[in-house]
C-alpha cells in the first residue's frame, strides 16, 4: 500500500497548480449540451442492444447476464462521452481536437494514477477483514498469472475507459471547476453515476442484487471516486489520460473483490465500487480536504507575518 506521506504530497500538489483556463465562471450551456450528447448516444446504443431482453427483465425481474450480450456491446456505449467531447469540440466550442490530446509530462500524475487504487483496493480489503463485512480468500491462483491476467485487463480498461474520459475528464470537468472545485466535482460525479444507469438496472454492474440497492451505493462510490480524478486532472495539468489509466486500474481490481475471493459475501457491501470501499473514499477525502485547509491557513499566516 503507497505510504500516507507519498499520497498527502501528491493531492496537496494540486492545490498549487495555476488555473487552467481563463474561465471565471462554468460554461453551463456546453456542459449541458455535451450531457445530453453523450447521454443519447450512449443510452441510444445500450437501449437498441438491451432491448431485446428488456421485455424478460421487467416481468421476471432477472437480470441480462453478460453471456447474453455480444462482447462489445456495453464498451461501445463507453465511448459516447468521447464522441460527444468531439462533436462539441468541432462545431460548439471550437476548439482544437490535437490541443486535447497532449500527454502529461509529470511523472506524479502516473504515479498518482498507478498507486492511489492499488492503495484503495487493500484498503478495502483490510476493512473488510477488520470489520467482517466479508473474509477474503485467496482463488488459489499463482501470483505471476494473475498479475499478467490483471495487465490485461488494465489495458484493456483503460482503451475503453479512454472513451468516457476524453469527455468526462476531458471536456466536462474544467467547463465546470471555475464554480468551486468540490461542486464541480459534486456535480460531475452525479452526471457519471447516472450515465450508468442502465448497466445498472440490467444488473450487469452487480449480478443478482436488487437494482434499488445498487443504483444508490453505486452512485455514493462513483460522487466519492470522482474526487480522486478531479485531484489527478490538476496533477496531470488538465489531461484525460492519466484519468483513463486511473479508471482501468480501478476496474481491473475489482477482480480482487470478486465472487471468486468473496464466495459468501455481498458484492454491494465488499466490493470495489461497493459500500466498504465508498466509505473508505469518504474518509480519505474529508481528511485530505481538513490537510489541505490546514496546509492553506498555514502558509496564510506565515504570509501575513
Amino acid at each position: 500500500m503507497p505510504g500516507k506521506n507519498t499520497i498527502v504530497t501528491l493531492i496537496l500538489t494540486t492545490t498549487n497548480t495555476n488555473q487552467l483556463h481563463s474561465k471565471t465562471r462554468p460554461a453551463w450551456q456546453e456542459a449541458a449540451i455535451f450531457c445530453v450528447l453523450a447521454y443519447a448516444l450512449s443510452w441510444g446504443w445500450w437501449g437498441f442492444r438491451f432491448a431485446p431482453f428488456l421485455s424478460a427483465f421487467f416481468s421476471s425481474g432477472q437480470p441480462i447476464g453478460r453471456s447474453q450480450l455480444g462482447g462489445l456491446d456495453v464498451p461501445i456505449g463507453m465511448f459516447g462521452p468521447m464522441i460527444a467531447a468531439i462533436l462539441m469540440r468541432i462545431w460548439i466550442s471550437r476548439e482544437s481536437l490535437r490541443d486535447s490530446l497532449r500527454l502529461p509530462r509529470s511523472w506524479k500524475a502516473y504515479l498518482f494514477a498507478t498507486l492511489v487504487p492499488i492503495g484503495l483496493a487493500i484498503a478495502t480489503i483490510l476493512v473488510n477483514q477488520v470489520t467482517d463485512f466479508g473474509r477474503f480468500i485467496w482463488a488459489g491462483d499463482s501470483i505471476l498469472p494473475l498479475i499478467g491476467t490483471l495487465l490485461i485487463i488494465i489495458i484493456l480498461s483503460s482503451v475503453s475507459a479512454i472513451g468516457e474520459e476524453y469527455g468526462w475528464r476531458g471536456y466536462l470537468l474544467p467547463r465546470l471547476l471555475p464554480g468551486g472545485e468540490i461542486r464541480a466535482t459534486l456535480i460531475m460525479g452525479f452526471v457519471w453515476a447516472v450515465w450508468h444507469l442502465p448497466i445498472l438496472i440490467t444488473g450487469l454492474t452487480f449480478p443478482g442484487q436488487s437494482a434499488a440497492l445498487a443504483i444508490p451505493i453505486f452512485a455514493f462510490a462513483i460522487v466519492m471516486t470522482s474526487f480522486l480524478f478531479t485531484w489527478l486532472y490538476r496533477l496531470s495539468g488538465g489531461s484525460f489520460w492519466t484519468a483513463a489509466l486511473l479508471h482501468g486500474i480501478l476496474n481491473a481490481l475489482t477482480e480482487l473483490t470478486s465472487v471468486k475471493h468473496y464466495p459468501d459475501s455481498n458484492q454491494l457491501v465488499v466490493g470495489i465500487f461497493g459500500l466498504t470501499y465508498a466509505m473508505v473514499l469518504i474518509l480519505c477525502v474529508c481528511v485530505t480536504y481538513l490537510i489541505m485547509k490546514r496546509s492553506s491557513m498555514v502558509q496564510a499566516n506565515g504570509q501575513t507575518i
